[in-house]
């Protein structure tokens, strides 16, 4: 049998993969999805490995080697176990086993690997497969039917190394639930939109980030790497420690040293560096090489040179919605004035055929609801303080304490939409509603609208109504007014629990946290871009 050659050979794990699921082995090879081995994983693997032993204790399990034939198109890392029967190449596994003996993805593997080694003038007598779970043993030999199955999938995948779009999802599969891909392929979310049926049940497959970023503002600390975890320090005393896997990004405002192990650790990781100035102003990212997916920005420009306006129509929307929904959730006076203006903004969005139009629908529906903001600052049965009162918006720099709170969270809010956007392998400085100007996320900005009021703004009326925030935490001079550090701290604390807080998504009805919600919707917007799904819905609070 002759295996067709590859430009780069392909990873016999990798067609494991794609006996899986077409759809996952896409993501894995061009969503940069590291899906990181789990300590849990690595211990059953071991686990599974001592209990082989144990039951067969003349066996002897050899070290790992890398196998590859660029002639051949594949290459393996496989390990070695050698038995009174002769050589086999092992696999130590865990979970449920096949009741056909094993799963077709393990056969294809299998078969991968005894070919490639055979090529190379290795002779195994098999593939082992051990399963802990029930302590099944399984030795494989390879028929020719296997070999041109084989043959088959792997042309079927070479045919696969330049696809422009995802594969289609799986649909109601039970793969779809434990795979570590499902935040990234959205199987049951991008079914739904393409059949466009809002009635379809959707499963909440994709759980959220259980990593968090990492705020460093105390001006003179320094972080540095420490074995696995990250250590903060101030005058040479350690402040904090954090395992290094918990963090998702680490946000430096003004003077924070940091060392080039750490910074190399964290780049290597995809984990972005944030930068600000003391005061919250964004400066940029640090981060590792750009996302390999070219396809995604080359459409993205292709888009955003075709005059096309539905996204910049659908951003609009979405900001105007959720505007106008905190505003009845909280307002304390007659605003009736104000939601009918927005609801007339919505509908005149809705019809908008220009950019200017847009603009002129959001620049009017902003100013009626910064004008009734006032209205959503009732800390208790107290008045309000002066210091607190809200008469319109203004910034650079912001001249009252409500403004610079909204200035500083809106920072931070276009900061994560920034990283998120990178991450994903979009530009973030080309947008659909923000026009692109030198140094501007654009994009990142675009995707902000329909959370500025929901997130920034929520915390801000938050803090102010729960009397967690006080005078005394800002800096207030006749030229401007900005956070003190015990400022930022609440307003950091009061952004991250807002970002924990769990709502239920208005179309897929399953329940997740805002950050998770952040992610969710810069993943539909590049679906979209790439034709996975037919339209981009912003998120809407109920």
């Amino acid at each position: 049998m002759s295996i067709i050659t590859q430009p780069d050979p392909i990873a016999c794990t990798s067609i494991r993969e794609y006996e899986y699921c077409p759809r996952k082995y896409y993501f894995d090879r061009y969503g940069d999805c590291k899906s990181p081995i789990s300590l849990s994983r690595v211990e059953m693997t071991q686990k599974s490995r001592d209990r082989f032993l144990e039951l067969n204790p003349l066996a002897q399990v050899l070290e790992k080697e890398f196998i590859s034939s660029p002639e051949v198109g594949l290459e393996s890392t496989v390990e070695v176990v050698r038995m009174d029967q002769g050589y086999f190449i092992a696999h130590f596994r865990y979970g449920v086993p096949s009741k056909e003996g094993l799963w077709p993805g393990d056969k294809l593997q299998a078969t991968a690997e005894l070919y490639l080694s055979g090529q190379l003038g290795r002779c195994f007598s098999g593939s082992l497969f051990f399963n802990v779970t029930d302590d099944s043993l399984v030795i494989f030999v390879p028929t020719e039917e296997d070999y041109g199955r084989l043959k088959r999938v792997v042309e079927e995948m070479s045919g696969k190394d330049d696809a422009e779009v995802p594969p289609p999802p799986l649909v109601d599969s039970q793969r779809c639930i434990p795979c570590e891909v499902a935040g990234l392929c959205l199987p049951d979310e991008v079914v739904m939109l393409r059949e466009g049926n809002l009635d379809r049940q959707v499963r909440k497959v994709s759980p959220n980030d259980p990593q968090r970023p990492l705020y460093l503002s105390v001006q003179g600390s320094y972080v540095r790497k420490k074995g696995d975890r990250i250590q903060i320090e101030k005058q040479g005393e350690i402040v904090e420690s954090i395992r290094a896997f918990e963090v998702s990004q680490v946000c430096l405002f003004g003077a924070i040293g940091i060392t080039t192990p750490l910074v190399n650790y964290l780049l290597s990781e995809d984990i972005e560096i944030a930068h600000f100035s003391a005061g919250g102003w964004f400066y940029g990212l640090s981060t590792g090489f750009p996302h390999g997916n070219i396809e995604l920005r080359r459409r993205q420009f292709a888009l955003a040179e075709s005059g096309d306006i539905s996204l910049a129509r659908s951003f609009v929307l979405g900001k105007i919605k959720n505007s106008r929904t905190l505003l009845k959730r909280n307002s304390r006076q007659k605003v009736e004035n104000v939601l009918v203006r927005l609801a007339h903004g919505i509908t005149q969005a809705e019809k908008a055929e220009t950019q200017a139009e847009l603009l002129g629908i959001e620049g009017s529906a902003a100013r009626d609801y910064f004008g009734v903001f006032q209205s959503m600052l009732h800390p208790g049965s107290s008045e309000v303080p002066t210091e607190f009162r809200f008469t319109g918006r203004n910034r650079r720099p912001p001249l009252d304490p409500v403004n610079a709170m909204l200035s500083y969270l809106y920072a931070i809010l276009i900061k994560d939409m920034t990283a998120i956007t990178f991450n994903i392998g979009l530009e973030p400085n080309l947008g659909y509603f923000h026009r692109p100007r030198y140094g501007r996320p654009a994009l990142a900005l675009d995707l902000s609208e329909e959370f500025r009021s929901i997130i920034a703004d929520s915390v801000v009326v938050s803090l102010i109504n729960r009397r967690e925030i006080r005078v005394e935490d800002f800096i207030i001079h006749p030229f401007g007014v900005a956070l003190t550090a015990e400022g930022r701290k609440k307003v950091l604390s009061g952004y991250e629990r807002r970002l924990e807080t769990e709502v239920t998504h208005h179309l897929f009805n399953y329940t997740v946290t805002y950050r998770r919600i952040m992610d969710l919707q810069a993943r539909l917007l590049a679906g979209y871009i790439l034709g996975d799904v037919p339209n981009y819905v912003p998120f809407m609070v109920r």
